[in-house]
């Protein structure tokens, strides 16, 4: 997806950076189209389900992480508190 919309992505040691851009094209794409149909499977097996952000009310708490070699990963972080 980062291709379509013109996103470049970069490595550092191995891993990805997460640039501000990143974040918002894995945002689009996790709470649109990947949330709505997992909500609308468990509804469809009869459960009840609604999609919620890690965003929506501050509902994650983050520190911001480095790989192990020192890398800036950009916005890449280990949830902390739900």
């Amino acid at each position: 997806m980062l291709d379509k919309v013109g996103v470049e992505s970069r490595f550092e040691g191995g891993m990805r950076v997460s640039s501000s851009e990143v974040v918002d094209v894995a945002e689009m794409v996790l709470c649109g189209s990947v949330n709505k149909g997992i909500a609308s499977s468990i509804c469809s097996s009869g459960g009840r389900a609604i999609g919620l952000s890690g965003r929506d009310d501050s509902l994650l708490q983050c520190t911001k992480q480095e790989n192990k070699d020192g890398y800036d990963l950009g916005f890449v972080g280990q949830v902390e508190t739900v």
